[in-house]
């Protein structure tokens, strides 16, 4: 037999080839289903939303609307449990944070609504018809750390939570900060934003816009443009405009010829500049002035006379924005006063702390401090602030320095 031949018989009697292996049919793409929980209670009338995966590489999925709920057709590889964020649109885009699941529960958080306008009336201010306190903290860093993409909501919520109703803000620093618009390339457009952010959390916001002038930004063409930038991205938003920080300290001071003007439809306070420590007002006045009791004797007093003084003195509105910190004083009852009276005489005031220069959440001393200060500026009945001053000597003892009445509303200043 050939070779040919005992081939063909080898391959003539081969077992036979096995079945095809079955493939089971393709199992349907993942779905996940989202119900959107309005503020108030119930279904909340979205219209459309988005997820999309935290991994870069996976495709953000479009939602329909199915019975109410939002349906998400997932792409077939994705697993239970990934993080996410969904992107729900109703009357705003609200964005959350969810692990991916077959049944997602999500509420909506409040509808934002900017806080209104404040007005003044001779040197004191209002909201909505009612007295209004400036209840101000440093947060010098803040701003910064918003350019930068640092997650700032814990400490915006420390302020409101502790009663801070306004913030004090630098835009241009490396003695503090570290914050030029040169090394932003967002610098003035993201300023909207953040003064909606930190409005939606209640707080108002004072914008410090020169300090080391001379230093970072000396020429009057630079300072023009940074302050012509700034003011035009606050556009319509209520705020506090405050040209330098100290302007006759250190290298602060801006050009004389600069022009603090106000664009079409503005309508934000505008105060020159804050001077040294027991300075007096830095002049011409515009809309409002500032004083500074930093680490003067009897500090606590000063914060409220001396601002109630300079009100007097221009018809406008006064509030001490920079004051001993609790590492010179880690007196509670200094820090409490100081805003009591300063909350009956004038405009309000500003805790000033460590935690507020590095815009950190407040612990220890400066925390409890932050406290009183609150307190004091809440102790005081506004309402009496219209009625004239009176020193009411008759109080003042050795424990008590001062002793300040408007109307029927008393504040005792203590040693």
């Amino acid at each position: 037999m050939s070779w040919f031949s005992r081939l063909l018989a080898v391959l003539n009697h081969r077992r036979p080839s096995p079945p095809p292996v079955p493939v089971p049919p393709q199992s349907a793409p993942p779905v996940m289903r989202v119900s959107v929980w309005a503020a108030e209670g119930g279904f909340a009338p979205v219209v459309g939303g988005m997820v999309t995966l935290d991994d870069p590489t996976w495709p953000s999925v479009a939602g329909v609307l199915e019975d109410g709920r939002l349906r998400f057709d997932l792409p077939a590889a994705t697993q239970w449990g990934w993080a996410a964020t969904l992107s729900v649109a109703t009357t705003v885009i609200n964005d959350q944070r969810i692990v991916l699941a077959a049944d997602v529960d999500v509420a909506l958080p409040p509808v934002w609504v900017p806080q209104s306008r404040l007005t003044t009336t001779g040197q004191f201010y209002y909201r909505d018809g009612q007295p209004f306190t400036i209840i101000q903290c440093s947060d010098f860093q803040v701003y910064e750390r918003y350019l930068r993409g640092e997650d700032i909501h814990a400490v915006l919520s420390d302020r409101r939570d502790l009663g801070f109703n306004t913030l004090r803000v630098w835009l241009l620093n490396t003695s503090v900060c570290n914050i030029q618009p040169k090394d932003f390339p967002a610098f003035y457009t993201s300023l909207g934003p953040f003064l909606d952010l930190c409005d939606s959390y209640g707080l108002y916001v004072e914008l410090t816009v020169f300090t080391q002038t001379e230093t970072l930004m000396p020429s009057l063409a630079e300072q023009q443009a940074h302050y012509d930038q700034t003011v035009q991205a606050v556009g319509a938003r209520f705020c506090f405009i405050e040209g330098a920080n100290e302007y006759d300290q250190h290298d602060n001071a801006f050009d004389p010829n600069l022009n603090l003007w106000r664009p079409d439809g503005a309508i934000f306070d505008l105060c020159r500049a804050s001077m040294g420590a027991d300075s007096w007002a830095c002049e011409p006045v515009i809309d409002s002035t500032r004083y500074h009791s930093n680490d003067t004797d009897e500090w606590q007093r000063r914060c409220a006379h001396n601002g109630m003084e300079m009100g007097d003195a221009y018809g406008k509105p006064n509030f001490a924005n920079e004051n001993t910190r609790p590492d010179s004083d880690p007196n509670t009852q200094h820090h409490y006063d100081a805003a009591a009276g300063a909350a009956l005489l004038s405009a309000g005031s500003c805790f000033h702390s460590n935690a507020g220069k590095d815009s950190t959440v407040m612990t220890g001393n400066d925390r409890t401090c932050g406290q009183a200060w609150v307190a004091g500026a809440k102790s005081s009945d506004l309402s009496q602030r219209i009625y004239g001053y009176i020193h009411r000597t008759d109080l003042e003892t050795s424990d008590v320095i001062r002793a300040y009445q408007r109307g029927t509303c008393i504040v005792l200043i203590h040693a």
